[in-house]
């Protein structure tokens, strides 16, 4: 049984954005705060390489939208980290540090499904 390279593309495809839907399952799910913790740094980091892909895309296509869209990705993980860590301790900034990071890994997903 052989794969051709576009099999593969879509299997590493699906396997992100399992990987991406159970963090962020996990992440609002969980009680643990160090879980949480965690899982928010990984969805972050996957954000921020679903932009760095689509970026790479972008400048190989020098399509202006896909341009707009990695950077857009990669400023929300951006902020998001950048709120987790100003935010001190506190819950509310926090919840929204991770919901600043699942947008991140939604428009991430989208943008690598559209190009």
């Amino acid at each position: 049984m052989y794969f051709s390279i576009l099999d593969l593309l879509v299997l590493v495809y699906a396997a992100v954005a399992a990987l991406a839907m159970t963090a962020v399952g996990l992440m609002f799910g969980l009680k643990n705060p160090k879980a949480k913790k965690v899982l928010f740094y990984v969805s972050v980091a996957l954000g921020a390489g679903l932009a760095l892909f689509g970026l790479r895309v972008a400048f190989d296509s020098m399509v202006a939208f896909y341009i707009g869209a990695a950077v857009i990705g990669a400023l929300l993980c951006v902020g998001a980290i950048l709120v987790e860590r100003l935010g001190k301790k506190k819950s509310a900034m926090f919840t929204v540090a991770r919901v600043m990071s699942t947008a991140a890994l939604a428009f991430g997903l989208f943008n690598t499904f559209l190009w």
